[in-house]
């Protein structure tokens, strides 16, 4: 049984670092494209967008870990039904729970391990990656300037602009909202714009050319003043806003102590965090994802045998968009409050989980 044992987890090593590979590439090509470009256009060091490759991996991996597993388990028993393995250890009188079992255990270690890793690396990773990034923007505004983008980030100021030479920074057709305390909003239009940037002291600022400056007062409608200029200069107060951003941990972006403990101060406060809820059970279900498609993905590698290799890439994308699928149903009803938010984020491992003993089962007896 041990010589059984070592060559069903052998029969899962490579389909699930190609899976992981795979998946992971796919989720990550939007953020290697981003990351490509900070490198080419923006100008920043290939060290740090290194850096922030590496904090943002950990947050993929908690999804792509499963999906790796999914394949792995459908692969591996596909492969031994196909050249008919299966039937030759049934044969010999050795049941089916029994090749399943290590795959089981595996699971649950691996599952163990992503709880872990979802709790605790994850969310650090996440916001030091979110850390970072700020940093880069704080030092270098043109990072997050993107021609047809409304641009929040900005202290008091909303930028548009309409082209932009992504080499030299210089952009066309620009439109800011600046937001004032007085009650009196400011609309500037111009032909061209140029972020100005003191490396020392970390202030950026963007000169206009070319444009009007076009304001009004909210407690007299009929006052509007219309000012047109040659050049003018505005200070973009990025360092405060980012700042303030940094400090502030998303619910994604905290421990599960910091997130318990937000939890505990809501419920102190009277309210019903449901939210909070959601995202804290929300890890513990992606950890134990691997279970459930094991539990499913084994019965289907044996009865998928006689059709192509492939076939078990294409079940794994099915499954997990109907895991993913029910898990932003069950988002939705735990945040509305029609399901308490354990019942509702744990719906897709219950459904799978169910499913695959079912087929198990019904192929053991068999």
């Amino acid at each position: 049984m041990r010589i059984l044992r070592r060559y069903i987890c052998k029969e899962l090593v490579g389909p699930f670092f190609l899976g992981l590979g795979v998946f992971t590439f796919v989720m990550l090509m939007q953020q290697i494209i981003e990351l490509t470009d900070l490198v080419i256009y923006k100008g920043v060091g290939i060290g740090i967008v290194g850096r922030l490759f590496l904090y943002v991996l950990p947050y993929f991996l908690m999804f792509t870990i499963p999906m790796a597993m999914l394949l792995a388990t459908l692969m591996a028993f596909g492969r031994l039904s196909q050249d008919n393995e299966i039937t030759a250890i049934q044969a010999s009188g050795t049941n089916l729970w029994v090749l399943v079992r290590p795959v089981l255990v595996i699971g649950l270690v691996l599952s163990i391990s992503l709880a872990v890793f979802n709790n605790l690396i994850s969310p650090k990773s996440k916001y030091a990656f979110r850390s970072l990034y700020f940093d880069i923007v704080d030092k270098q505004a043109s990072v997050i300037l993107q021609p047809r983008v409304w641009i929040s980030d900005f202290d008091g100021l909303i930028l548009h602009t309409e082209e932009m030479d992504e080499r030299t920074g210089e952009m066309f057709k620009v439109t800011l909202y600046q937001l004032s305390d007085e009650d009196s909003p400011r609309t500037i239009f111009a032909q061209r714009g140029k972020l100005i940037s003191d490396p020392q002291k970390l202030e950026v600022g963007i000169k206009l050319f070319n444009g009007t400056m076009h304001t009004t007062d909210a407690k007299h409608p009929e006052r509007y003043h219309i000012l047109s200029f040659a050049t003018h200069f505005t200070n973009l107060d990025i360092h405060g806003s980012l700042k303030r951003e940094e400090t502030a941990k998303r619910l994604e972006e905290m421990t599960t102590k910091e997130l318990w403990g937000h939890i505990k101060k809501a419920r102190s406060r009277g309210q019903v965090p449901r939210w909070q809820l959601v995202k804290l059970h929300k890890r513990f279900s992606f950890a134990f994802a691997p279970l459930a498609f094991i539990l499913i993905g084994a019965p289907l590698g044996i009865k998928t045998h006689r059709s192509a290799k492939s076939i078990g890439l294409v079940i794994s994308f099915c499954l997990t968009f109907v895991y993913y699928f029910i898990m932003l149903i069950g988002e939705h009803l735990g945040r509305s409050g029609y399901l308490t938010p354990w019942l509702a984020i744990w719906l897709p491992n219950l459904f799978l989980g169910v499913v695959g003993i079912f087929l198990l089962v019904r192929m053991v007896r068999r």
